[in-house]
C-alpha cells in the first residue's frame, strides 16, 4: 500500500497492528516514494521519523531531505524528527549540500540546522557542497554563516576540497567570502572603537563641565561673600560718619 501510494489501503492494514520495524521501513519507504498522504497515517500510528530501516542509514528523515520534498520533511520534523539527525550517511544538512540542494540547504537552515557541524567523516556540509561543485549551495551556505576554513581532525575544509578539485570558481568564492568576513570584522571592531572613544570623550566632556560648573558656583559664592562683607563695611563706616 506504501509503495503505491495507497493511503486508505495503508490505513486499513494499519488497523489491523504493525509493530515499530515495520512502521519504520514503511515510513522510510513512504518518504523515498514521495507518497506524502501516506506520512500522516504512519506517524500517527507512531513511527519514528528518525528510524533507520532498509538500507544503512536511512530513515524517512534522510529520504525526503534526498528527495528535495521539503513539504514531506516538515510534516517529519514536526512529528518529532530532530533536524540534526546524523546516519551513515551524514547529518540532513550534509545530505542536501553534497547533493546540491541549495532549497533544502536554506529550508534546513532556516530550522536550526548547526552549519559548521561536521559529519562523522571530518566534513561540515559546506564542504561537502564544495565536493559536488554547487556554487549554489556553497553560496547559501556562506550566507548562513559557515566557516570555509572548519573541518574536524582528518576532515577537509570548503577550502580544501576545492582546491583538491582545482575548482577555481568554488575556490574563488570561498576566499572572496573570507576577504569579505574578514573585512566586515576589521569594520565592526572599528565601529566598536569609535564609539568607545566618543563615549570616553562624552564623559571626559561631562566631567570637564560638572568641574567648570563647580568652579564658577564657587567663585559666585566667594564673589558673594566679598560683597557682602564690602558692603557691611560701607555701611559701618557710613555709620560713624553720620555718627560724628
Amino acid at each position: 500500500a506504501v509503495r503505491e501510494g495507497d493511503a486508505g489501503a495503508l490505513e486499513a492494514a494499519l488497523a489491523l497492528g504493525a509493530g515499530a520495524g515495520g512502521l519504520a521501513r514503511a515510513l522510510v519507504a513512504a518518504a523515498e516514494g514521495g507518497h506524502r498522504a501516506c506520512l500522516g497515517p504512519l506517524l500517527a500510528a507512531g513511527a519514528d521519523p528518525g528510524a533507520e530501516a532498509g538500507r544503512a542509514g536511512a530513515t524517512a528523515l534522510h529520504a525526503a531531505v534526498a528527495l528535495g520534498d521539503t513539504e514531506a520533511l516538515e510534516a517529519l520534523l514536526a512529528a518529532g524528527g530532530d533536524v540534526e539527525r546524523e546516519t551513515g550517511r551524514g547529518s540532513l544538512l550534509g545530505v542536501a549540500a553534497g547533493a546540491g540542494d541549495a532549497d533544502m540547504v536554506r529550508f534546513l537552515v532556516a530550522r536550526g540546522a548547526e552549519v559548521d557541524r561536521a559529519g562523522r567523516g571530518g566534513a561540515t556540509a559546506l564542504a561537502r557542497a564544495a565536493r559536488a561543485g554547487s556554487a549554489e549551495a556553497v553560496a547559501a551556505l556562506l550566507r548562513a554563516g559557515a566557516d570555509p576554513r572548519a573541518a574536524l581532525p582528518g576532515g577537509q575544509s570548503a577550502v580544501e576540497v576545492a582546491e583538491t578539485r582545482g575548482d577555481a570558481g568554488i575556490h574563488a568564492l570561498l576566499l572572496q567570502h573570507e576577504l569579505v568576513s574578514g573585512a566586515d570584522r576589521a569594520l565592526a571592531a572599528s565601529e566598536r572603537a569609535l564609539g568607545a572613544a566618543a563615549r570616553e570623550a562624552a564623559e571626559k566632556h561631562d566631567r570637564e563641565l560638572e568641574s567648570f560648573r563647580g568652579r564658577m558656583a564657587a567663585a559666585k559664592a566667594s564673589t558673594g561673600e566679598r560683597v557682602s562683607a564690602l558692603q557691611a563695611e560701607n555701611a559701618e563706616l557710613r555709620a560713624k560718619y553720620l555718627a560724628s
